[in-house]
């Protein structure tokens, strides 16, 4: 979903199935195994890659109609800061397990130990995060609604 959000269309609708994914990926992670049993180091990856992704996410979080509808200019900024850096850092941390599976796919253990070692050290905190960030707007979403259609009914 990351790779391909550029040739998707302006209308956020990459963004509400990101917001479904989220939730199914945590558990997927967490059910994997515990943290004790993630035995591998853990690396950062390529500052030049990682600056270019989040850019481009960033530049492209700005201009979602429907996610930004009615927000306060502020935190609309902040809010597309925080999940442009959340989404670059859990794509990297994802796709080094994923090279590691096409490296050695008779070996799925060092995927999955990489993926746990890099959750519980790094990119859990960014699910966490970007859940947080798309649930609450989410809800501004449903609370807009609900103020327009009060207004709507006391006009009547």
């Amino acid at each position: 979903m990351i790779e391909g959000f550029d040739h998707q269309g302006p209308d956020g609708a990459w963004l509400q199935d990101m917001e479904k994914l989220l939730p199914r990926l945590h558990v997927a992670v967490t059910a994997l195994a515990s943290p004790d049993e993630a035995r591998h180091e853990y690396c950062l990856p390529d500052d030049d890659q990682r600056c270019e992704l989040y850019l481009r996410l960033h530049e492209r979080l700005q201009v979602e109609p429907r996610f930004w509808a009615g927000r306060v200019p502020g935190q609309h900024q902040t809010v597309c800061d925080r999940l442009a850096d959340d989404f670059t850092d859990m794509y990297f941390d994802l796709n080094r397990g994923l090279e590691l599976l096409r490296a050695c796919p008779n070996e799925p253990e060092g995927a999955e130990s990489n993926w746990l070692c890099s959750f519980y050290l790094h990119w859990g905190q960014h699910l966490l995060d970007a859940e947080y960030w798309l649930a609450r707007n989410h809800s501004a979403d449903r609370l807009l609604a609900w103020s327009y259609e009060d207004q709507d009914h006391h006009r009547e």
